[in-house]
């Protein structure tokens, strides 16, 4: 087992997140522990918490990982889609694929919860107002009604497009006869288009 003085405190951090982030993305957060980070990188679970408080606060800093993922991906499609009306498809098309490719990963975003004494530092929650912003921008874009209110407009398509990609990946919508999330979206998003214009 490697000693404390192997590495320094920013050695150890980036150890620990590489960890922690192949493993949810192997595994799933579920299966995910402080025993199994410290037994992959040949650390106690002691030092661990000499470097986070808890498992939450290690959460945080792989979901902030995958942000930044996700937030590249997203900003691919706009950089090579500069119509807001056709960026917004492939925007929503680029989260159904992330959702597939990563679904680990996708998933501990929406699903980890994280415990209620758990604060959300402002970093990390100036990178989710980012991806909200990004789509916002898309949106405010297509809206030619300037009298709309474009963040409760931008919430409702992101929920729109999360819950179909939701139920997608977890086979519900193939219960109900509709195994396409591509084309439900792409209606879904017509749709509130539609009665935005």
């Amino acid at each position: 087992m490697a000693r404390r003085s192997d590495h320094t405190r920013d050695e150890l951090t980036k150890l620990i997140l590489d960890s922690a982030f192949n493993l949810v993305s192997k595994s799933g957060y579920t299966q995910v522990s402080t025993r199994k980070i410290a037994a992959e990188i040949g650390y106690t679970v002691g030092t661990l918490y000499n470097v986070f408080t808890n498992l939450d606060d290690i959460f945080i800093h792989v979901n902030a990982r995958i942000i930044d993922m996700l937030l590249n991906r997203l900003k691919a499609v706009i950089d090579q889609e500069a119509v807001p009306e056709k960026s917004i498809y492939l925007l929503a098309e680029e989260y159904l694929k992330f959702s597939r490719e990563d679904y680990n990963l996708w998933n501990i975003l929406f699903e980890y919860r994280f415990s209620n004494k758990q604060i959300l530092p402002n970093w990390y929650t100036n990178k989710i107002a980012e991806l909200f912003d990004l789509l916002e921008g898309v949106i405010s874009g297509i809206v030619s009604n300037k009298t709309s209110d474009i963040k409760s407009t931008t919430a409702i398509i992101w929920a729109g497009i999360h819950g179909i990609c939701s139920l997608g990946t977890k086979g519900k919508l193939a219960r109900i006869k509709l195994d396409n999330p591509e084309v439900l979206v792409k209606q879904f998003i017509n749709g509130v288009i539609a009665n935005l214009n």
